[in-house]
């Protein structure tokens, strides 16, 4: 069994008061590093890492086997991070603001072979057929996941 540690970081998802436990990527990297568990990571939101504070420098503190799952979106450009919402999560590349290929590469990197799933705000999609919408992400995680090749290739997910 293993356990995915995630962050709540935006502070509309946590303004019920119920996601106050660590909300900010040097927090979670620590408790990450002190556990020292081999079932215990990080589940990987590219969102919610570029809005707790979370870079590509601070990814590469762990280990390949440290992440466990990765959901992709963007963060639409000009989003004031003191007030975004989840409804501002666009698909990757659509913000301009996380480089998702660089992500990815990244975590190839580290040797990641987990599950890597598009997780943009479900009202981007509001009137489209369902063809319409896998095709879209298909398209999407195809040609991010275009440039990385050789003996490590990362697992995709249609979740």
């Amino acid at each position: 069994m293993q356990l995915a540690l995630n962050l709540v970081a935006s502070p509309a998802g946590r303004a019920d008061g119920d996601f106050e436990f660590i909300h900010q990527v040097d927090p979670l990297l620590l408790l990450i590093n002190s556990v020292q568990r081999e079932n215990i990571g990080l589940l990987l939101d590219s969102w919610q890492w570029w809005v707790g504070g979370g870079d590509l420098e601070k990814l590469r503190s762990l280990r390949g086997d440290q992440v466990l799952s990765v959901r992709l979106a963007d963060i639409p450009s000009g989003a004031d991070l003191a007030s975004i919402t989840d409804d501002q999560r666009v698909m990757p590349g659509d913000g301009g603001t996380i480089d998702a290929a660089a992500l990815l590469a990244t975590l190839d990197d580290l040797g990641f072979d987990g599950p890597v799933a598009l997780a943009p705000s479900p009202h981007l999609f509001k009137g489209q057929k369902r063809e319409a919408i896998v095709s879209r992400a298909s398209a999407a995680l195809d040609a991010l996941l275009a440039p990385l090749t050789g003996e490590k290739r990362l697992a995709t997910s249609g979740q």
